[in-house]
C-alpha cells in the first residue's frame, strides 16, 4: 500500500455502502496512481474512476525539475517562453503507449484472479491481505483490518448514470406557465415558493430564449418572477435579457452565475435580522 489514497478512500466507500448511497455516486481517487496494480488496488478499496497526473507528465517527457512556477521549464512543458517550448519532445503516442501498458497490466491482474471485468472487482476489499511484517519492520505494529474489511451493504460501487433527484425541474413548471411568452414576448408576471433543492432555476427558461432570440433575448422586463425561501445553488445563471428575478430570502451560492443580461433583486425576508456591532 504506497500511495496516499488507500485510507480516504476506504472510509469513503464504507460510508457511503452503510448509508445506501454508493450506487448513487461514482468515486474517483487520484495521487500516488503509476501501475496497473495501482488501479486494481484502488478498483478493490471501491473507486470507480482513477485519474493519472504526475506519471503522465513523466511519460511524456517531464524531467520533475520542479520549475513549473519559474516558467523555465527545461524540457518546455509547463512554460510560455518559446525558446524553451522549442525544447519540447513529447508526443501522444508517448502518453497512449503508457496507458496501454497500465491497461495490459490491470488486464494480466484480472486474468490472474479470475475475473473477465473490472467493475466485477470494484469494492471487494475482501480480495485483499496483509503482508505479514518481520518483527524488525518499523511498521509491524501497523493494523490494517480495518482498511482492507468490506463495506457491510450493496451496491459496492456506482449503479446509477445521473444522480437526478426524482420530479421535473422547477423551471420546466415555470416554462409550462410562460406558455408563449418566450416566444412572442407578451409580459407574464408570477410568483412561487422555492427551496434550496430548487437548483439552476432561470437556466432553463434563458436557454429558451436564446434558442428563439437569441443573443438580444425578449425586450425588458418581460418575464417578473417572485420567489420567497431559500434557493438553490445558482439562482439566476445565465439569466437572459428581458428576465427578472427577484428573491425574499436566502441564497445558496453562484448567485448570477455566468449572467447574460437578466436581472435579479435579492433581499432577506422580514424576520432576518443583521447583527450590530
Amino acid at each position: 500500500m504506497r500511495g496516499p489514497w488507500e485510507l480516504g478512500l476506504a472510509e469513503t466507500q464504507q460510508t457511503l455502502v452503510m448509508n445506501g448511497l454508493r450506487g448513487r455516486v461514482t468515486l474517483a481517487v487520484d495521487g500516488g496512481l503509476h501501475t496497473g496494480r495501482d488501479v486494481v488496488m484502488a478498483a478493490l478499496l471501491g473507486a470507480d474512476r482513477f485519474g493519472f497526473g504526475t506519471t503522465t507528465l513523466i511519460a511524456i517527457g517531464c524531467k520533475m525539475a520542479r520549475q513549473c512556477h519559474d516558467n523555465t521549464c527545461p524540457v518546455g512543458i509547463a512554460t510560455q517562453a518559446e525558446d524553451v517550448r522549442k525544447k519540447y519532445f513529447g508526443t501522444p503516442e508517448m502518453l497512449i503507449s503508457f496507458l496501454t501498458h497500465v491497461a495490459e497490466e490491470v488486464r494480466e491482474i484480472l486474468a490472474e484472479l479470475g475475473y473477465e471485468r473490472l467493475e466485477h472487482l470494484m469494492g471487494h476489499a475482501d480480495l485483499l491481505r496483509q503482508i505479514p511484517s518481520h518483527e524488525n519492520h518499523r511498521w509491524r505494529a501497523v493494523d490494517l483490518s480495518k482498511l482492507i474489511t468490506p463495506a457491510a451493504g450493496a451496491p459496492l460501487h456506482c449503479v446509477q448514470d445521473r444522480n437526478d433527484r426524482p420530479g421535473a425541474p422547477f423551471d420546466d413548471h415555470i416554462i409550462e406557465e410562460l406558455g408563449s411568452t418566450l416566444e412572442d414576448g407578451t409580459p407574464f408576471r408570477s410568483s412561487y415558493e422555492i427551496e434550496n433543492t430548487d437548483r439552476a432555476v432561470g437556466g432553463r427558461i434563458s436557454v429558451c430564449i436564446a434558442a428563439v432570440h437569441g443573443d438580444a433575448g425578449l425586450p425588458e422586463g418581460t418575464v417578473d418572477l417572485h420567489f420567497t425561501g431559500s434557493a438553490g445553488q445558482s439562482f439566476g445563471a445565465w439569466l437572459a435579457n428581458g428576465v427578472h428575478l427577484r428573491l425574499v430570502g436566502e441564497a445558496n451560492d453562484y448567485v448570477a452565475k455566468g449572467m447574460s443580461g437578466g436581472e435579479i433583486a435579492h433581499r432577506p425576508a422580514c424576520r432576518s435580522r443583521v447583527p450590530r456591532g
